[in-house]
């Protein structure tokens, strides 16, 4: 089946048009059929699409296709971001189209030859392309680049490029200078930072020039209002969300000190302080919980650890608060960090996520501080997805042959795949670790190998269930590898037919 035939489902997904369901039937029935039937026909001939809305998802597909050239692209962003009109980029896509083919240059330099952007503009666009842009340092060319690719030779003079940023690193914000990059993530950067009003060294999380939307915006004062209110010595404290001259940042408390895994490395702690240490956690995320705050991104890079063994926890960019209704993700949108993130999370559906959700990411962090890897590893995401849905981890004691029943006990209830299996707080998860650290019965069953097996095979749905589950990822962060995947799964069926 052709990338584009697939698409034409997705794109009747993202819309809202169909249900996943509806287009897992669609695909099973036109895999079993050998009539070479366009899938749009296939929905349309289930009902599941009016004439017109089969014309509109053709329209939307091809207006994708048309863009996934990078200069349609390049110049669509420009229009987006107010950077030109559109009479401008009209008249500078003719201008392109004008010259011949071998020696026709990209829109950018169109747009910058006629002066309708300048250089910081052209940085910005291509940012959010998620391209690198390097400098000529001989004829003061810029070049849209890959991100590996972006130090080397100009295409023009053959010269050395530089790699320019989008806009990073400053050298001032507000009253804020900048003294170093301390992580950078998909929503921004994150600076130490001097405060010059106040006189003290701070946390700046800034988001990324090209990427300040009005969702990111709205996501850093949410997580701003959020994490302000949960005064905890074990939370990091935020102090203010403001913008500088467009740059939106929010600032926190600068907390010295070493991310959980590496914490653990450099002071090479022993497994008892490190379920001492991981039961301080937990015991913070149940404080969230209590005033109507779920994390929904727990991992061992959002725990800080101070120079005194005290952790902190951090980043509550997609936090949800049960309180005030605050949040953003819609049903159906799969955010977080895939191998600590629950099924209910995986498969998007938000109105099922709950403290359990994050008792689930605390037993992946615990899988991993007592084995050394999370609890599930794939080469893609499709694949990861799969076993997060379908598979049971391995047993810990199968990695570690150290680990005791009671404890691998306690890590299994925290990764039930059922919401209603696992532990029902983290105060619960943490009572559990506290009981086995005092050599008291912990509340965990053990679970049989024989049962646990049974169990995996009744999680392997088939071809059709899995199919209808992956499709609930969202289409613009996952779309690739659900086509591809969705490619291997239609091939694995034809080979199946008799």
């Amino acid at each position: 089946m052709k990338p584009e035939r697939l698409l034409t489902g997705m794109i009747a997904l993202d819309m809202g048009i169909v249900l996943p369901d509806q287009l897992a039937a669609s695909v099973r029935s036109q895999v079993s059929s050998s009539d070479p039937t366009l899938l749009g026909q296939v929905l349309r001939k289930k009902d599941f699409l009016t004439p017109r809305q089969l014309d509109r998802v053709l329209a939307e597909q091809k207006r994708r296709m048309e863009l996934a050239s990078p200069d349609g692209l390049f110049g669509q962003l420009a229009l987006a971001q107010g950077l030109i009109t559109e009479r401008q980029l009209g008249e500078c896509l003719r201008d392109q189209i004008r010259t011949p083919l071998g020696e026709r240059p990209r829109l950018g330099e169109v747009m910058m030859g006629k002066g309708y952007l300048d250089r910081r503009g052209f940085v910005r666009v291509a940012a959010r392309q998620k391209k690198s842009v390097g400098h000529c340092l001989s004829c003061d060319r810029l070049e849209v680049r890959s991100p590996s690719s972006s130090s080397g030779p100009c295409g023009i003079c053959g010269a050395p490029l530089r790699a320019v940023e989008d806009g990073l690193p400053l050298a001032h914000l507000s009253k804020f200078r900048i003294l170093s990059e301390i992580a950078r993530g998909s929503m921004g950067v994150v600076f130490k930072a001097y405060d010059s009003s106040l006189e003290r060294t701070v946390a700046l999380k800034v988001i990324k020039e090209g990427d300040a939307d009005e969702d990111y915006i709205q996501r850093l004062h949410r997580e701003g209002s959020i994490a302000a209110r949960l005064r905890h010595p074990n939370i990091v404290p935020v102090y203010e969300v403001g913008e500088s001259d467009g740059r939106h940042y929010l600032c926190m408390e600068y907390i010295p000190g070493a991310e959980l895994l590496d914490h653990i490395r450099d002071r090479k702690l022993g497994r008892r302080k490190k379920l001492e240490l991981f039961e301080s956690i937990c015991r913070t995320v149940h404080f969230a919980h209590a005033e109507g705050v779920i994390h929904r991104d727990l991992k061992p890079s959002n725990i800080l650890v101070r120079p005194d063994g005290t952790p902190v926890l951090t980043d509550f960019g997609l936090a949800k608060s049960t309180k005030t209704h605050l949040g953003m993700t819609k049903e159906g949108t799969a955010l977080g960090t895939p191998e600590y993130m629950p099924p209910e999370q995986v498969l998007g559906r938000i109105r099922q996520i709950d403290v359990r959700s994050d008792v689930y990411s605390l037993g992946a962090i615990l899988y991993e501080l007592l084995t050394g890897r999370p609890p599930f590893l794939a080469r893609d995401p499709l694949e990861l997805y799969r076993r997060i849905l379908h598979e049971r981890p391995v047993r810990p004691s199968g990695l570690d042959t150290s680990i005791e029943e009671g404890l691998e006990s306690i890590v299994l209830k925290a990764l039930e795949k059922e919401r209603d299996r696992r532990y029902s707080s983290a105060l619960d998860l943490a009572l559990d670790l506290r009981r086995w650290l005092s050599g008291e019965r912990v509340h965990a069953l053990p679970i049989h190998p024989g049962i646990a097996a049974l169990l995996g095979c009744a999680l392997l749905l088939g071809v059709g269930s899995f199919l209808a589950t992956s499709l609930l990822w969202n289409p613009r962060e996952e779309g690739s590898a659900i086509v591809s995947g969705m490619e291997r799964l239609v091939e694995e069926a034809r080979e199946r037919k008799p």
